[in-house]
C-alpha cells in the first residue's frame, strides 16, 4: 500500500504553505508516515518520519526523525526516537525531546487510560528564547530565556 497526499498554497495568518507532502507506505502490520512541508519563501520547514504497526487492536509507532527550522525559533530536532501507542484502553507516548539552538530543550510525555480520569501530559522546557514571542504580540519587546515545567 502506498498513499501520497500533497498540498500547496493553503494559507493561515498571512503565511502561505509552499508545499506539504504526506507519504504513507507499507501494510497495516508495518508502515511508515513521512511528512515534509515548507512555508512560502522557504524559511520555515518541517520533516518527520513515523514508523508503526497495527496488531491485535493496538497501533504502536516510533517517531524516528523530526526536524524543523524557522527564522524566529531556529532549528529544532528530535533528540532520540519516541514511542507511541493508541488502543481502545488508552494512549501513551514516551518522552518526546526536541533540541533547539543555544541549549534550548522541550520535552513532553503523556498517557491516558480510557474511561478513567488517570493520565495526563508532563512538559518541561529549558533555555527557550522569549524574543520570538514578541513577533506574536504587537508593540512588545521580550528578552531572555524561559525555563519551566
Amino acid at each position: 500500500m502506498e498513499i501520497l497526499v500533497a498540498a500547496s498554497q493553503p494559507g493561515y495568518k498571512n503565511r502561505s504553505l509552499k508545499h506539504a507532502t504526506l507519504t504513507v507506505q507499507g501494510t497495516p502490520e508495518s508502515h511508515t508516515f513521512d511528512l515534509e512541508g515548507m512555508v512560502e519563501g522557504g524559511e520555515t520547514a518541517l520533516k518527520s518520519r513515523l514508523e508503526g504497526s497495527f496488531l491485535t487492536g493496538r497501533w504502536q509507532g516510533i517517531l524516528k526523525t523530526l526536524s524543523a527550522s524557522d527564522p524566529y525559533w531556529g532549528n529544532w530536532s528530535l533528540a532520540k526516537p519516541a514511542s507511541f501507542y493508541v488502543a481502545q484502553e488508552g494512549w501513551s507516548f514516551s518522552t518526546l525531546s526536541l533540541q533547539g539552538v543555544s541549549g534550548a530543550l522541550l520535552t513532553v510525555e503523556g498517557t491516558h487510560q480510557s474511561g478513567q480520569s488517570e493520565g495526563g501530559l508532563e512538559m518541561e522546557w529549558r533555555q527557550i528564547p522569549l524574543q520570538p514571542l514578541a513577533k506574536l504580540l504587537p508593540e512588545t519587546d521580550l528578552w531572555g530565556r524561559s525555563h519551566g515545567r
